[in-house]
Formats: C-alpha cells, structure tokens, sequence
C-alpha cells in the first residue's frame, strides 16, 4: 500500500484524482534523439538520418525511452544528424 501526500499541504481529501509521475530510471550521458525521430517497423526501430538532403533509414538499438527523448544504444553515432519525419 502506498500512500501520497502533497509537499505543500498536511490534508489529503479521500475522492481527488490526479496525476503522479514516478521515475523508474534515469541514465545520463547517453546518446538519445526526440521521440518522434523513431519509428518501427517489421525489423525493428529505425530513425532517418539526413545525409545532405537525402533520407537514409537506419535501425537502431534502443534503451530507455523517456517523456521526450529516447536512448539509441546501437546503431547511431554522436554526431549524425537525424531526420523527424512523419
């Protein structure tokens, strides 16, 4: 049983609803690209680097995948410029 209490006040009423975030893990100093820059497919998830004008697809290996960003752990070097596509 777990039970929340709100750091600004010492009341908490029975029936409120509301929203809680917990974080389950937090890594730093990784490499990691928006959300929306990966996509899936059959073979797995990929992104599309933006290779002077030209889109090329490319899978990768992902870590954790966050509120906004996700880790890339294979497949995409620091540096290489990524594509958001729809």
């Amino acid at each position: 049983k777990m039970i929340f209490r709100p750091e600004l006040s010492d009341v908490i009423d029975n029936g409120l609803n509301g929203k809680i975030k917990i974080e389950l893990e937090r890594r730093e100093h990784v490499l990691s690209v928006p959300n929306d820059c990966v996509h899936e497919s059959d073979k797995g998830p990929f992104v599309y680097l933006d290779k002077n004008g030209l889109l090329e697809m490319r899978f990768v290996t992902i870590g954790v995948v966050g509120d906004t960003l996700t880790e890339i752990t294979d497949g995409l070097a620091q540096g290489e410029t990524v594509a958001l596509t729809k």
